[in-house]
């Protein structure tokens, strides 16, 4: 369940948003795939849509862009799945440890499981994951690597060309570093001229994954503006892998093992409405149980609608 007071944090979070002039309520709502009168009502307050109250998941959607964190009375019924996401990061590490690599993993869409994917890929021995914030610069990137690497905050060296260089002798040959959510850094060019600089140190002594939002677009905008500084960046990236929304296939592999058989109007209704994993995850159970319920015997049968009413608010 989401909260008033889990919807009254994100009320204040639109409020922000929309102050800064950085965008407009319409483009929001396209970006968030959430109609224009669900946006205005709840960046005003005002939770429900002609005295019905609105859907959680619309809520939860909010809560993936506004990144805001998921509290725990809603984290605790949260799980992950094995998808065709996290198959195409298995591939991808598999290609940066056997052929040191860099690789660039973009997704157009928040809750793909790229982040989920990736910590899970970062407990292997051999690599090394950081991730970035709205506060990140090159110092405190290279910073945050070298202490990954062994190296103690009292030890780090003032400049960024000392940083690199001690990187260059601590990063072990044929090991990973995985740098993820470059979205929340693209506007600073400094810390592409890094990722540039890590991209030159790899070749053939370890792999490099380039992980964020929109990143293929963002980087090949780049690269098309100004390719003296972007083009050894872009080109480095050897394979360029994009994570998809939830398909089909996708939900049928992860109700499989619950269910004998997804019924095909609560395939098409979760795809419609439930856009990402993460909303999946609060709503697994309950959309198991509406399957199971749509496929009792007909003379038991009893709507969809009227289900996904009563199990889903």
């Amino acid at each position: 369940m989401i909260t008033l007071e889990i919807k009254q944090q994100i009320t204040a979070k639109m409020q922000d948003l929309f102050a800064t002039g950085d965008i407009t309520q319409a483009a929001f709502a396209k970006k968030v795939q959430i109609d224009k009168a669900y946006i205005s009502q709840i960046k005003n307050g005002n939770y429900e849509i002609g005295k019905v109250a609105i859907a959680d998941s619309y809520f939860q959607t909010l809560l993936n862009h506004l990144e805001i964190d998921l509290p725990e009375e809603v984290t605790s019924k949260a799980r992950h799945f094995d998808n065709d996401n996290g198959d195409a990061i298995n591939m991808v590490l598999e290609l940066c440890l056997r052929d040191r690599q860099v690789v660039l993993i973009d997704s157009d869409i928040s809750g793909a499981g790229k982040t989920y994917h990736l910590k899970r890929a970062a407990k292997h021995p051999k690599v090394l994951y950081v991730k970035t914030t709205k506060e990140t610069n090159t110092p405190a990137l290279l910073a945050d690597i070298l202490q990954l690497l062994g190296v103690s905050k009292d030890n780090l060296p003032k400049s960024n060309h000392e940083k690199i260089k001690l990187f260059r002798e601590k990063m072990p040959q044929g090991w990973v570093l995985i740098i993820d959510e470059l979205e929340l850094v693209k506007k600073k060019s400094d810390v592409y001229s890094t990722l540039k600089d890590l991209a030159d140190e790899s070749e053939g002594k370890f792999g490099l994954i380039l992980a964020g939002f929109n990143m293929i677009k963002d980087l090949q905008k780049k690269y098309d503006a100004n390719r003296n500084i972007y083009s050894q960046l872009y080109s480095r990236c050897r394979a360029k892998v994009k994570l998809y929304k939830i398909r089909e296939q996708d939900l049928v592999r992860i109700f499989s093992p619950y269910t004998k058989k997804l019924n095909g109007d609560v395939i098409q209704w979760t795809l419609q409405h439930i856009h990402d994993y993460r909303q999946l995850s609060i709503y697994f159970n309950e959309i198991l149980a509406i399957n199971d319920e749509v496929s009792t015997a007909p003379e038991r049968r009893v709507a969809l609608s009227t289900l996904i009413s009563h199990y889903i608010n």
